[in-house]
């Protein structure tokens, strides 16, 4: 609970008033797409783009990142897992390639990184080590799974062999 407290508490520090100026701000495209389908969303000086989806397959998405932050707009990705760097052999090259650039790009663009748990955190700031890159302020935001101190003596055990 003190973890996603202190998560709360930094991300409504960092992200207030989110799309005050949406208005009178220049627009950029849906950063998902270029087709502009979905709409235009607009930015201004003091807002953060929070990044919450699966980004690192659009292969322009550093180049929109960096428009936005040139109108003053902070950026947040959050970051599930850094499984395709950590286990190659479970992706196609293809795809763990991708996955490293965008980390890559993520990395040197943030103003704060958010991590769906301590482990990612963890991960990033390791894998930020071993490049020789520079790693934002990381957050920690657990999913809203927690489980009580001491487990209920009536569930039954888990199985001792290795599961996902």
């Amino acid at each position: 609970m003190r973890v996603q407290a202190a998560a709360l508490r930094g991300l409504r520090t960092f992200g207030a008033n989110f799309w005050r100026r949406a208005a009178s701000a220049p627009g950029l495209r849906h950063l998902a797409g270029t087709d502009g389908a979905t709409g235009t969303v607009r930015f201004g000086p003091g807002d953060v783009l929070i990044s919450a989806g699966a980004t690192w397959q659009f292969p322009d998405y550093a180049a929109r990142v960096d428009e936005v932050r040139a109108q003053g707009v902070r950026f947040a990705p959050l970051v599930c897992d850094i499984v395709p760097l950590l286990f190659p052999e479970w992706s196609v090259r293809a795809t763990s390639e991708a996955f490293e650039s965008w980390v890559a790009e993520v990395l040197t663009r943030a103003d704060i990184l958010f991590t769906i748990s301590d482990a990612t955190r963890r991960d990033m700031a390791d894998y930020a080590r071993r490049k020789n890159l520079s790693l934002p302020p990381a957050l920690p935001l657990p999913l809203g799974a927690s489980f009580p101190q001491q487990a209920d003596g009536a569930a039954p055990a888990l199985q001792p062999r290795p599961y996902v």
